[in-house]
């Protein structure tokens, strides 16, 4: 070996072990450290807060990364039996006698219908649509403003009151009854749901409630509106809401499941 490689090999492994001798150093520092910190208050004063998981998470990155309990597998016997039980078995779904309210074809013909002379028409034929849906079953009030993207199943199952606006992409979706009381507004792209499944039946099993929207109700864009929910007279919902449950009349909700926030309050109309 060269006299420089030969100089050069005992300085190597000095720093090799100077290193380490810093890294167990360290990490025994940091070991106390730690030590210490057990139980005590975070800087922060929250009550109740500890130390812990600081040195939880130190103890991650000093040791690799710890077992979330969460992430746990379930036992292999329930995994089996999950894998055996029978959630929806759809070859044995089937629509109810009668469900639709009409035969087959009157179905269909309101269908192609809605998706010609109602859909195709100008915007400003308010009273060509309303005719269309009278035509069909529903019962619409005088003054409704309805616009040709709104979309219903079975019209037979639709009441609107006087004066009411159902803007763009509105679904009415009317497995069950929808009624809609004078003077509401239903904003573009919200959808009533009358109908649903049951969840907890292997053959899917549908049911269909009825929704009401009280008059002078407000429902903002894109709002769900989940079966047999009432929206309460002058309330309102704000946009992008989820409603499961009912709104008292003039109150506000909102959020996904949609709460009640506060008061619908109303400025005084100048005579």
């Amino acid at each position: 070996m060269p006299p420089s490689a030969a100089s050069k090999r005992p300085r190597e492994l000095g720093n090799r072990s100077n290193c380490i001798q810093t890294r167990i150093s360290i990490s025994s520092d940091v070991e106390g450290m730690l030590q210490r910190m057990e139980g005590l208050p975070l800087p922060s004063g929250r009550p109740g807060s500890k130390a812990k998981p600081l040195r939880t998470a130190l103890r991650c990155g000093r040791e690799g990364v710890v077992e979330n309990p969460l992430r746990r597998s379930a036992p292999e016997s329930s995994r089996v039996g999950i894998m055996q039980r029978k959630y929806q078995q759809m070859d044995r779904f089937r629509v109810p006698p009668g469900f639709r309210g009409r035969s087959r074809l009157h179905v269909q013909l309101w269908w192609v219908v809605q998706s010609t002379l109602f859909a195709l028409s100008p915007q400003v034929m308010y009273g060509w649509r309303r005719w269309l849906l009278r035509v069909f079953g529903a019962r619409i009030g005088k003054g409704v403003i309805l616009r040709k993207s709104v979309r219903t199943p079975y019209p037979w199952r639709l009441t609107i009151g006087d004066h009411c606006h159902i803007g763009e992409d509105v679904q009415l979706y009317t497995y069950g009854e929808i009624e809609i009381g004078d003077c509401a507004v239903v904003s573009q792209r919200s959808y009533l749901c009358t109908g649903s499944h049951d969840h907890t039946s292997p053959t899917f099993d549908l049911f269909a409630r009825k929704i009401v929207v009280e008059p002078e109700a407000w429902l903002a864009t894109d709002v769900f509106v989940a079966p047999g929910v009432t929206i309460g007279h002058g309330a309102v919902v704000g946009a992008r809401s989820s409603v499961f449950h009912d709104v008292p009349p003039g109150m506000i909700a909102v959020g996904t499941p949609a709460r009640v926030v506060g008061e619908r309050k109303m400025k005084e109309i100048a005579e």
